[in-house]
């Protein structure tokens, strides 16, 4: 869970943390994830079970006023949300478990 821009989960003992880097090639933007050993979540999923490296999720971004209605839309397709979090200054996302039909997960961000 994000509150206050902040991830609240309890580090396992020794665990690293993860990072996140955001690059560009020409007017794709591409953000690269490592994710941390202090808990699972969808990203250190797939790594594990990919043993690797891959595409995990193509992210959608939102204009702010449209947010809500646009994850609604997607709830209403019957699509299960597997992560969220808002931050601290404004932003966040929502991860829907599309990996069924597209094999990857699809984001919505703003």
């Amino acid at each position: 869970m994000i509150k206050d821009g902040e991830l609240l989960v309890t580090p396992k003992e020794g665990a690293r943390r993860g990072g996140f880097k955001f690059c560009s090639i020409g007017s794709v933007p591409l953000e690269l994830v490592q994710p941390g050993g202090s808990f699972r979540n969808v990203n250190s999923d797939f790594l594990a079970e990919l043993g690797g490296g891959g595409v995990n999720h193509i992210g959608f971004k939102v204009d702010a006023e449209h947010f809500e209605e646009e994850v609604e839309k997607m709830k209403a397709k019957g699509l299960d949300v597997l992560l969220s979090g808002r931050q601290a200054g404004g932003g966040g996302f929502v991860y829907f478990d599309t990996r069924e039909a597209g094999g990857f997960i699809i984001e919505l961000y703003w």
